[in-house]
């Protein structure tokens, strides 16, 4: 849900605004001859947000970003809760350090979780609850639109508000430190997004 109900449609949203600074991943697709013009993957090397840095590298030889029509569904199998956690944790301080302001600005995205808040500021005025129950039908329906038909839909539902509060807390947990662990190395990750490792996790 992460990625598919968050990421996903953030980056649409950032993308109807006019906003191309973004790649992301195995879906990103380039000549060979533009990455060689770039220094290849020695360019990268070091940073977090490699897929990223790849992205503005090619922006900055004068060419564009395409976000592709095609949408990749992405599915991410943990083993565990801890796990989950502190993969979205490196994700979340990945978009941190190469876009601080956007980060801290898609605290918009949490509609559900602010509409709540504004209901409680407001001592549950009716006009709140309204917006309430209209922003956590769009929620739904956005869920609903990503997921289409699936199994498993109905379980989903019983989840999404538990799945809303995480998201918020990992977005503010993002904040506290600059470090991440990646499988079995814990990295600190400098301003510019590139990473220094901490300390080797052993078996």
């Amino acid at each position: 849900m992460f990625i598919n109900d968050w990421f996903i449609p953030s980056v649409r949203v950032a993308a109807l605004s006019g906003s191309r600074a973004f790649a992301f991943g195995v879906t990103i697709a380039l000549r060979r001859q533009v990455l060689a013009s770039i220094g290849g993957f020695a360019a990268i090397a070091n940073q977090l947000a490699d897929d990223y840095r790849l992205g503005e590298l090619t922006r900055a030889r004068g060419l564009r970003t395409v976000l592709s029509a095609v949408v990749v569904e992405t599915c991410v199998d943990e083993h565990s809760f801890g796990g989950l956690v502190r993969h979205e944790l490196r994700w979340l301080r990945t978009i941190r350090a190469v876009r601080p302001l956007g980060y801290g600005l898609s605290i918009i995205t949490f509609s559900v979780p602010m509409a709540l808040l504004g209901c409680a500021i407001s001592r549950a005025a009716w006009p709140t609850l309204v917006l309430l129950a209209v922003t956590a039908l769009g929620r739904t329906a956005l869920h609903v639109r990503v997921r289409g038909a699936a199994k498993g839909l109905a379980r989903d539902f019983a989840v999404l508000p538990l799945r809303e509060a995480l998201s918020l807390l990992l977005w503010a947990w993002g904040f506290v430190t600059r470090r991440v662990q990646w499988r079995d190395d814990r990295l600190r990750v400098t301003r510019d997004g590139s990473v220094q490792p901490v300390v080797r996790i052993t078996q």
